[in-house]
């Protein structure tokens, strides 16, 4: 990369950020020579000292707000991508003028075709320190980022729910009464949405199981919940409660 790139002074547009109009100028170094942008996100990723994906969203936001122009194209079987500048856009919102291809000269402010442009440095600061570090606008942006929603519940098929009760030892039957069952109340663990079905499944087989063993040990006489001394006494004396 060289030690300079200049931006046209008629795409230094107050509206736009320093990358954005970077970007289009890189788009214009392109098109004002007569040749067509197909140039990938990586391209501009390196030459503006950005990631990959700030990069895509400098291009989808230019896009979106009309400075650029978009379009597919087929090029020896591959479908590519072309970019251009939306010059009706800018002359509305910059210089009345006619851009000229930008060929800055380092040692002057003034490119070839003496149009005035700003000369920036690869760290995207000029001599007079008025501009800020790419990447300092770069991290500070990033953290505005939006934390990561929770996904959004998905209520289980049968086959998985079926599945799910083999292998903690449970039949199809029960995989049908648990579905009948959060299907009726609408997916709830009480009065809260059920976030993890999964680990609902694994509570239901330990209840289902703890319900079992209780109800075994009452059919043998056994109820540890009415236990006195004269049933005890029977149990032990008989092998049973009495009945």
């Amino acid at each position: 990369m060289s030690d300079w790139y200049g931006v046209p002074a008629a795409l230094w547009l107050p509206c736009l950020s320093i990358q954005e109009r970077h970007l289009l100028a890189e788009v214009h170094s392109f098109t004002s020579n007569g040749l067509t942008c197909f140039a990938s996100n990586g391209h501009f990723s390196e030459r503006l000292l950005l990631s990959e994906s700030r990069t895509r969203k400098l291009i989808y936001k230019l896009i979106s707000e009309g400075w650029l122009m978009e379009s597919r194209e087929l090029v020896e079987g591959v479908r590519k991508r072309t970019l251009w500048l939306n010059m009706d856009k800018v002359a509305e919102n910059g210089h009345s003028g006619q851009i000229q291809p930008h060929c800055p000269n380092p040692a002057s402010k003034v490119s070839k075709s003496g149009q005035q442009g700003v000369q920036i440095q690869p760290h995207g600061v000029s001599k007079s320190g008025h501009i800020k570090n790419q990447y300092t606008e770069s991290v500070n942006e990033s953290k505005k980022e939006a934390p990561k929603k929770r996904k959004a519940f998905k209520k289980p098929e049968m086959d998985e729910l079926v599945e799910a009760f083999r292998l903690g030892g449970m039949g199809a039957d029960q995989a049908e009464i648990f579905w009948n069952h959060y299907e009726s109340n609408g997916w709830k663990v009480g009065k809260n949405s059920m976030k993890d079905w999964k680990a609902t499944v694994r509570n239901w087989i330990i209840r289902n199981n703890e319900d079992r063993s209780n109800k075994q040990q009452q059919r043998n006489g056994f109820d540890p919940q009415r236990i006195d001394r004269q049933q005890l006494a029977t149990y032990i004396k008989e092998g049973n409660a009495g009945t």
